[in-house]
């Protein structure tokens, strides 16, 4: 956390100096460039869907057991705008983002138990836009976000079944602050068909800290060594082309999401028979990739709706909470993502 008052004094800067018009400034309106793509993991959208996922016993309840359950996940997400400033070579904007995930079991016949919960805030995001010219790429966007916060939290059905069996691991805290810096290319113009590139890296403050804490009241913490690597690169890849679709005019998108996330390097448990099966994790960075296709529709005003359905195909770490330990965890799902 050293380098907290250093980064905040250099966004103050940064701020500072692009405010010197403030006649181009707009406050507490939507920003219209560096749109997060759908398949982030992290972007501030809202989203519902249902999931099919490999049921394991370090967070299936059910009595009756099956290989795969459909979970559910809803996202509410929302960038709050602080501020937009346009000039003649370049946009700016502030704003807050927030999100707000579950993770639960809905088709559970006793309790329906809510699994994991996570809680995001990036204290101020700022983005630039530059346009180009005599370049492959026509544009170029800047997301900075100098404090990002993610705290997650087991559910209270999972934190009882798993002292009423007396795993060595009851609860991890994920909790964690980055600063997530990235590169957009080629943003599109409205409707247009287009492809665009993101490169960006999650890097936390506070390697010491790692991403997760164990408290010796709720784990073994000689089970849970500290984490190592610091950093989460991810590069991400959304293309869209206009095609009519039941008679909407919208948009087919494809949008990809390659990070190379960090699992977590403490042990998992697998039931066999009445015994539990404590399986060593080492830490380690593991691919994973997140793929939505789907459609954008256009409203009957002729205006592009906000509203966008897709498929969507997962394989990597379990992104949820301390599960993040889990690897090769496939998703196949579908949902819908309100954008606005």
């Amino acid at each position: 956390m050293k380098r907290l008052p250093v980064t905040l004094v250099a966004f103050c800067v940064v701020f500072l100096c692009s405010c010197n018009v403030f006649a181009q400034t707009v406050f507490f309106k939507k920003r219209t460039f560096n749109a997060p793509l759908y398949a982030d993991h992290y972007a501030p959208l809202t989203r519902i869907g249902f999931s099919l996922m490999p049921a394991k016993d370090d967070y299936d309840i059910r009595t009756e057991k099956s290989r795969f359950v459909l979970y559910n996940e809803p996202v509410l997400g929302v960038a709050l705008p602080l501020a937009v400033h346009r000039s003649p070579r370049w946009q700016w904007a502030l704003s807050i983002p927030i999100s707000f995930s579950v993770w639960f079991d809905f088709l559970e016949a006793r309790t329906s138990p809510i699994l994991n919960t996570d809680y995001r805030v990036g204290v101020l995001e700022w983005n630039a836009f530059f346009e180009l010219s005599g370049v492959p790429f026509r544009n170029i966007g800047i997301r900075w976000v100098p404090l990002f916060h993610e705290s997650t939290h087991l559910g209270d059905e999972l934190t009882i079944e798993r002292l009423r069996n007396a795993l060595p691991i009851t609860r991890i805290n994920v909790s964690y602050e980055v600063m997530d810096l990235a590169f957009l290319l080629n943003q599109p113009r409205a409707d247009e068909q287009n492809h665009m590139f993101v490169l960006g890296a999650r890097i936390l403050w506070d390697a010491r800290k790692g991403w997760y804490r164990a408290d010796p009241l709720e784990s073994d913490t000689s089970k849970v060594p500290p984490s190592r690597r610091s950093a989460e690169p991810y590069f991400q890849y959304q293309w869209q082309k206009p095609s009519s679709f039941w008679g909407y005019g919208g948009l087919w998108v494809l949008s990809v999401d390659m990070s190379l996330r960090v699992r977590y390097g403490y042990p998992w448990y697998e039931k066999r028979g009445s015994l539990w099966i404590e399986h060593a994790r080492q830490e380690a960075y593991e691919p994973c990739m997140n793929l939505l296709a789907g459609y954008r529709w256009r409203s009957n005003d002729g205006s592009l709706s906000n509203t966008f359905t897709y498929m969507r195909l997962y394989w990597g770490i379990n992104y949820h909470g301390q599960f993040r330990n889990l690897g090769n965890f496939p998703v196949l799902g579908v949902g819908v993502i309100y954008r606005p």
